[in-house]
Formats: structure tokens, C-alpha cells, sequence
């Protein structure tokens, strides 16, 4: 699989949208990819309804408290557009980028270069975001940007040390300039997402199913989607991005032989449960979540091992270890993997969460959570359809 075969150009939202215009204005960069609902549909809301829940927030962003714009205006507000930009070295990245756009910035621009990398790298999920601001050529449409290391997003793809970036990438994204030294890493990613959603799904599923599964990885533990999220957002992504799903992950499908395509049925698959095979999965996770599986586990297992024989060899060894991890995989596995999941994600969603409301500013932290509690409601209308709202 090639690195840049995610959805192509013709399967965007918004063909006219000036991606080149948006990163000409930033400072240089390695690799940058788009994503969400500003680039791809999200089923589960008529368009009347997607565009009242989006109704006047970006007037409200561009202009806080300036006067309210027309209705028939309002209702016209397509959604914010989401990227992610990894740099070298995010203290010179934001030093340059503050000379060349210092109104991006909330309060924190007058802290510095160094110290909004410093915050940059040392919590959250190692993201900062400029939020809410106008799209060049589109002053009526709002976009947002994260600036993440090259060096924290290999780490995030390969290690799922915060699921974010890692996260946004297991789903269909636009990848705005390609980065090779990446493409190894984003291979292991989408082959983890995978192995996690195997760990979680029974012996037959669907294709939908399947994808499901994957979307909603990178969401379990996420605070937002207690009270903040649509919460039919993960079916609602799928519904609308199923060949995108296909497209991404169709290469990586091949590569797993205990997986099985139901030549009867198109869109369904099979999968070999053996202890061995489940073990392997497990073994293969991530090193994040394989912290929060191996010491309660699979640590009292290989000492137990351990003081039984003596080891002799390597291959005594990896048999040992190998044994231990198929003693991990009966029948609390799945509860096991989603409990590390949710660990992973809750974390690192809480103090990115929290680190927003810095770095885009108290107004803007305040309207956007508005806003996706205005899409809360609406979700919570299609999901209880006896209340009428």
C-alpha cells in the first residue's frame, strides 16, 4: 500500500477548497492531512438539520460580539475545516509563524516561541491548535490547525501513545502534502487499528460492522462523547465514508491470513478465533496498550513461567512468551483491550480538551463547546425519536 492512497481528491467534500493557499501562509512542514466533517459528509442529519446545528458559530468565532448575521446567512455556514501539520522543530515552527500570522494565536502568542512549544510537546496529546479562523479566499468559513512533531506523530502512530493524531488517521483523511519517512509508520497504524478491532468483534461480521469498529477506536473514553459528540457520530462517519473505509483499509485486509471474505456473501467476514491467533493480536498492539495489558497479566504469568524451568534459549524464551500471551486471550480479552483503550484515550482527550481552552482562547473554547452541544442535541434526537423536539 502506497502512503498517499487515502481517499483522492474526487472523494472530498469541497473540490474548491484552497488547501494550497492554507499551508502556503504557514511556515514550512513536513506532512499535513485534513479531516472531519469539513472534508468529508456525515450522514444521520438532513441538510437543513446539519446546517442549523452549525447555525451562526462561525459569525460568532469570526466576530465575537459583533451582530448576529442574517438567518438565510446563518443557515449557509458549512463546517469548520480541520488539519494537522507535523514540523521538525515546533519552537523555530512557532517562532517563524508568529512573525507570519501572530493573530492566529490566543493570549498565549505573548509567551513566546519556546514556551508555546514547550506547551505544544508537554501535555495534551502533544497537538496545539490555532482555532477559528477564516479560510483564505472563504472569509465566511472557519478552519482550524494543528501543529504536532514529525517525531510525536511516528511515535503516536506506531506507539498509540495518545490515540489523537493516530486516532483522526485510522478514519478516511485528505492528505495535503505527503511525508515518506511517515508512510511506515501510518502502514502500522491502520494494521494495529485492525488487530484492536479483531480483538473486539465476534467470529462473523460485516464490512460495516468491521469499519464501525475501527472509527470508533480512537473515541472510546473520550469525555466528549459523554455530553459534547453526536452520539451516533462513529456510525453516522462510516455511513457516509464507506468506500473511503474500503479504499484505506483494503490493502491492509489482505495482509491478515486468520481473516476470511465470505465468497457467498459481499461485505461479510469471518475471522479465526484460536487462542494462537488471538495471542498474536494481542502481542502485536501497540506499545500503549500492551503497558496497560502486560504488567497486571501477562508479568505474573512469564515469572510464573519462569521459576517453573529454566529458560535455555531464544527460541525457549519467545515460546514462553508465546504461551503466556494465549493464556491472555480466552474470553476477557475484548473487555481487557477496550479497558486499555479507554485509558489511552481518556487521558490524552482530557488534558488536550483541557489545553484547548488555552490555546484557542477562552470566546472561541466557549462557542465551539456550544456548538458541539448543539449537535449533541441533535444526535440525541435521532437516537430517541419519540421526543420531540
Amino acid at each position: 500500500m502506497q502512503f498517499h492512497k487515502h481517499p483522492r481528491d474526487e472523494l472530498v467534500h469541497d473540490k474548491n477548497m484552497p488547501y494550497d493557499a492554507i499551508l502556503q501562509k504557514l511556515p514550512a512542514i513536513d506532512f499535513a492531512f485534513a479531516y472531519g466533517s469539513g472534508v468529508f459528509g456525515q450522514d444521520g442529519y438532513s441538510d437543513h438539520e446539519q446546517k442549523e446545528a452549525i447555525r451562526g458559530v462561525n459569525d460568532q468565532l469570526l466576530q465575537p460580539g459583533g451582530s448576529t448575521p442574517s438567518a438565510n446567512m446563518q443557515l449557509k455556514r458549512p463546517p469548520m475545516l480541520d488539519l494537522v501539520v507535523a514540523v521538525r522543530n515546533p519552537i523555530e515552527w512557532h517562532r517563524e509563524n508568529l512573525e507570519r500570522n501572530w493573530k492566529d494565536y490566543s493570549i498565549l502568542r505573548y509567551l513566546g516561541a519556546e514556551r508555546l512549544g514547550q506547551i505544544q510537546e508537554d501535555y495534551g496529546a502533544a497537538l496545539y491548535y490555532n482555532t477559528a479562523l477564516p479560510v483564505p479566499g472563504h472569509p465566511n468559513r472557519v478552519m482550524k490547525y494543528g501543529i504536532i512533531s514529525t517525531h510525536a506523530l511516528r511515535r503516536d502512530l506506531v506507539d498509540w501513545q495518545w490515540m489523537y493524531a493516530a486516532g483522526r488517521m485510522q478514519k478516511p483523511v485528505k492528505i495535503l502534502k505527503a511525508y515518506e519517512a511517515l508512510a511506515e509508520a501510518q502502514r502500522m497504524n491502520l494494521r494495529s487499528a485492525v488487530r484492536a478491532a479483531l480483538l473486539l468483534l465476534p467470529e462473523s461480521f460485516s464490512d460495516f460492522d468491521l469499519f464501525t469498529m475501527i472509527a470508533g477506536l480512537s473515541y472510546r473514553g473520550d469525555f466528549r462523547m459523554t455530553f459534547g459528540e453526536n452520539p451516533r457520530k462513529v456510525k453516522n462517519i462510516v455511513t457516509s465514508n464507506l468506500p473511503h473505509f474500503h479504499e484505506l483499509y483494503s490493502p491492509v485486509l489482505a495482509t491478515f491470513s486468520s481473516l476470511t471474505a465470505a465468497a457467498a456473501d459481499k461485505g461479510r467476514f469471518s475471522q479465526d478465533l484460536s487462542p494462537r491467533v488471538r495471542a498474536s493480536h494481542l502481542r502485536q498492539l501497540p506499545m500503549a496498550l500492551r503497558q496497560f495489558l502486560v504488567p497486571r497479566k501477562l508479568r505474573d504469568v512469564m515469572s510464573s513461567e519462569r521459576s517453573t524451568k529454566i529458560v535455555h534459549s531464544r527460541e525457549e524464551e519467545d515460546k514462553a512468551l508465546r504461551d503466556a500471551w494465549e493464556q491472555l486471550s480466552g474470553k476477557k480479552t475484548s473487555k481487557m483491550v477496550k479497558l486499555a483503550i479507554h485509558k489511552v484515550v481518556a487521558r490524552s482527550s482530557l488534558t488536550q480538551g483541557f489545553k484547548g481552552v488555552f490555546t484557542a482562547g477562552v470566546w472561541k473554547a466557549l462557542v465551539y463547546s456550544l456548538h458541539k452541544m448543539n449537535k449533541y442535541r441533535i444526535g440525541m434526537g435521532k437516537s430517541n425519536p419519540t421526543n420531540k423536539m
